[in-house]
């Protein structure tokens, strides 16, 4: 604006930018375009000391790796198939064979978010963790209305679910991964790789 010769007429006070609720929360960004919002705290409540608790030091990770896919359906529809998991068995078959107990599987509904959580396959996962300040008992993930989910692997390793609508029938889904060492272990690549192959297939 400030080389736009032919307008120099306008109040450029009196056309800004529209302004947006923005907070962060370990580290992650989350917008608002409605300004008089109810604070990210009110809608997490409880979740918010498990996502602590699970990936204590998420803010200080590095991104590691973004995988993503354009699904042909309504943003509504995705997060629907998120928040259930009879699917698991049929499409996620090393995720139920490998990661987790199935029988075990939880989905608990609560406020604007609901906790996904299931015990691991195997008993230890300290052996392997990624994160030793983090719980690492659980599979544990949470969906954040509308379109995030945060979400650990048993040994702590973090990703990110971004659902971005692009028209009634299309949505962008991003699954980055967010690891405590700048080059993923073999093991963090494996998974990295089993992940992309099964639910992005």
């Amino acid at each position: 604006m400030r080389n736009a010769k032919h307008i120099l007429e306008i109040q450029l006070n009196e056309h800004g930018l529209r302004r947006v609720s923005l907070e962060v929360f370990q580290g992650l960004v989350f917008v608002n375009l409605d300004t008089d919002a109810a604070p990210l705290a009110a809608g997490l409540g409880a979740t918010a000391d498990e996502i602590r608790d699970y990936l204590p030091n998420l803010p200080s990770c590095h991104f590691a790796h973004r995988t993503e896919a354009l699904l042909k359906a309504n943003w509504k529809i995705v997060i629907e198939n998120f928040s259930e998991c009879y699917h698991c068995h049929i499409v996620h078959k090393t995720f139920t064979e490998g990661v987790i107990k199935p029988e075990a599987y939880k989905i608990i509904a609560r406020g604007d978010s609901r906790l996904h959580c299931a015990l691991p396959q195997s008993g230890d996962t300290n052996d392997t963790a990624a994160d030793q300040a983090a719980k690492t008992d659980i599979f544990t993930a949470w969906y954040l209305w509308p379109l995030t989910a945060v979400q650990v692997y048993p040994g702590g390793v973090g990703t990110t679910f971004r659902w971005i609508p692009l028209d009634p029938e299309l949505t962008k889904f991003e699954v980055d991964w967010w690891l405590a060492a700048p080059k993923p272990t073999s093991s963090e690549q494996a998974m990295n790789n089993q992940h992309e192959a099964t639910t992005f297939a």
